[in-house]
């Protein structure tokens, strides 16, 4: 079935612009959309004696490959979709996103019982940016749990909104790792104070940008993230030890009592370990080795 997108229309910068599609009937085949396929069954026998419809499944898989093109990744949507063994999946393009075969907008992947969605690489190279942006927007995954988008370096508006309407679209999500430049930090501060990002449990950020009073300001105001069980805030500019508890402190006081476990790269002082375990909070500074992106 292919699904309408909600999400705000956007304006692709300069020559890179995605070409109009024509739209297709809902439910009719349409040139690089996957369809949602009909539930898979395979023949069974009950006691009695009558045939029975069985549902043939597998736990999880998952597809990973160092360099990819967004092509590659439809395709590999388009396969997992089409198992009759019906599989949770998911994708993992560590490295990069290749240029596409075709630079074109496919429009609508419906990617049914995709989970896990991993994107490494830097966005050092604009056309690549733009054409992750426009996979992100083809891509509606209403089963995702995991997202981990990894692309420290140049960035945009555009990629960055791609981005976070991506976590908003699955009322499932509930792990969400970013390595960026951060350079839409409305976007970034409408996507923290969402109904989607208060279903997170965990959220680990790591970018040189100064999104301190963007975060601080969500953990205390709105919903609070109050199912959250782990936050990693990593290089995260001006942020300290002391600065964040207050802000949890403010946030315990007002019913988010759930236990917490944060990690920081700024130093952690032992009077700030000593008032965060009173609160069920564990404080922890992690070094290099830890963070997301290395050497960022």
């Amino acid at each position: 079935m292919v699904k309408t997108k909600t999400n705000k229309q956007r304006s692709s910068p300069g020559p890179s612009t995605r070409p109009k599609q024509n739209a297709s009937p809902r439910g009719g085949a349409s040139s690089g959309v996957v369809r949602k396929d009909a539930p898979a069954v395979v023949p069974g026998t009950s006691s009695s004696g009558h045939d029975f419809p069985v549902r043939a499944t597998t736990k999880f898989l998952k597809r990973t490959s160092e360099f990819a093109s967004g092509d590659e990744i439809i395709l590999w949507i388009s396969e997992f979709c089409q198992r009759e063994d019906r599989p949770n999946y998911g994708v993992a393009n560590e490295t990069a996103i290749r240029i596409w075969e075709r630079a074109v907008y496919h429009g609508p992947v419906f990617a049914s019982r995709l989970i896990s969605f991993v994107v490494g690489g830097n966005n050092s190279k604009a056309t690549t940016q733009t054409q992750l942006a426009d996979l992100l927007d083809a891509i509606e995954a209403p089963d995702l749990k995991t997202v981990a988008i990894l692309r420290p370096g140049l960035s945009s508006k555009y990629f960055e909104r791609a981005v976070y309407d991506f976590l908003s679209a699955s009322t499932a999500l509930k792990h969400v790792s970013l390595s960026w430049h951060c350079c839409f930090q409305a976007g970034f501060s409408e996507y923290l104070e969402s109904n989607a990002a208060s279903r997170l449990m965990s959220l680990s950020l790591q970018t040189n940008a100064d999104i301190k009073h963007r975060v601080l300001y969500a953990l205390v105001e709105g919903h609070g993230f109050p199912y959250l069980r782990k936050l990693s805030l990593q290089n995260i500019q001006g942020l300290t030890a002391q600065r964040l508890l207050s802000a949890l402190e403010t946030r315990y006081v007002r019913g988010q009592q759930r236990r917490l476990a944060v990690e920081v790269t700024c130093k952690v002082p032992d009077d700030i370990v000593k008032r965060a375990r009173a609160l069920g909070i564990t404080f922890t500074q992690i070094g290099p080795d830890d963070l997301l992106v290395k050497g960022v």
